[in-house]
């Protein structure tokens, strides 16, 4: 990845630059020696082209994503819940980017919707029975929670009081807001003060009956 003979000043030029990059705590720095293919950019670590290394990575990966998908099926398989705890973390502390996203996506594309009501409606009719269990069991429970929970007028009082910000995105909601249990009802939640947060509807929602992980706000 390197071409052309040494020359004394380029070497003390790229070492000054190097060390320059090692006081910044930078990873690459432009060296006037360049490579073969016409890149400055090298890393702090071995000297070699950045460029070049990113290209071979890219084209590696495309040649071999079969192998490469079948590995980190595996990996992730043999540590399934940590993965899902980082995904879970990963989610709350980038909710508002996703949120962003998310939102820019179905702009750009409505049939993203159209597509997603689809496959809702696709599952319930391949497993009407499951879907009609679950849905018995989740009313009983939170009726049976509501029953024993809060009273009405409590609820009201706590409302009226509370900020009305999301408590997962951080962002306003004025009048346009949910109350929302953080340990779901269906999940064994209790109807208590302490379980509820004021959430958009559209994090309420994209959470669903879901737990969503990490109760401190970062």
């Amino acid at each position: 990845m390197s071409g052309g003979g040494r020359h004394p000043e380029r070497e003390l030029e790229r070492a000054k630059a190097r060390q320059d990059a090692i006081a910044r705590g930078s990873k690459t720095f432009q060296s006037s020696n360049l490579c073969l293919f016409g890149h400055s950019t090298r890393y702090v670590a071995n000297g070699r082209c950045h460029d070049c290394i990113a290209v071979w990575t890219k084209n590696h990966a495309i040649a071999n994503v079969d192998k490469r998908r079948e590995v980190v099926h595996r990996i992730q398989g043999a540590n399934r819940e940590k993965y899902r705890a980082l995904s879970r973390n990963s989610r709350y502390r980038h909710s508002k980017r996703i949120k962003e996203r998310s939102a820019a996506s179905r702009m750009r594309d409505p049939s993203i919707n159209a597509a997603s009501r689809a496959r809702a409606r696709d599952s319930i009719r391949r497993n009407p029975e499951r879907h009609r269990i679950h849905n018995k069991n989740t009313k009983y429970i939170r009726r049976s929670a509501k029953r024993l929970g809060i009273k009405p007028t409590v609820l009201h009082d706590w409302c009226e009081a509370a900020p009305k910000e999301c408590f997962y995105c951080g962002t306003s909601c004025g009048n346009d807001y949910h109350i929302d249990h953080s340990m779901p009802l269906s999940r064994g939640g209790a109807h208590v003060l302490t379980n509820l947060r004021i959430a958009c509807i559209r994090c309420n929602t994209a959470k669903g009956a879901r737990i969503r992980y990490a109760e401190v706000r970062c």
